[in-house]
């Protein structure tokens, strides 16, 4: 005998599944790729960490380059044509070794994006 709580979830689970399998477009499907050089800011590591596109001529991408002292936060946008550095913040100084990343980015229009990340400040991860 199944008991309720049982059945519950299992409805759950049988509602959202099956709303993620209507919801799936048909044929979405990448037919190609290109690849797009984006710029180098640091010397050293240049890395994006994720990209968030609005339409297909606006997106930012996040993560971190490296300059040789430390880790500082990089943002990047796509016109459509060309990917360009924009200026990001950084919580910490460029002085020792304490990093400030950005993992994630998500964009709701072209005008407004909200990143999130962390910096070291010798002591704990902010």
């Amino acid at each position: 005998m199944i008991r309720k709580p049982v059945l519950a979830v299992l409805t759950v689970l049988t509602v959202l599944l099956g709303g993620l399998a209507l919801s799936t477009p048909a044929g979405a499907v990448i037919d190609s790729a290109t690849i797009a050089t984006s710029p180098n800011v640091g010397p050293y590591s240049n890395r994006l960490q994720s990209v968030s596109c609005v339409t297909a001529s606006s997106c930012m991408a996040v993560g971190y380059y490296n300059e040789g002292e430390v880790d500082q936060t990089l943002i990047e946008h796509w016109d459509g044509a060309t990917w360009t550095t924009q200026t990001s913040p950084n919580v910490r100084p460029i002085i020792g070794d304490y990093p400030n990343w950005l993992q994630s980015v998500s964009c709701v229009t072209a005008s407004s994006c909200m990143a999130v990340g962390y910096y070291y400040d010798g002591d704990l991860n902010q």
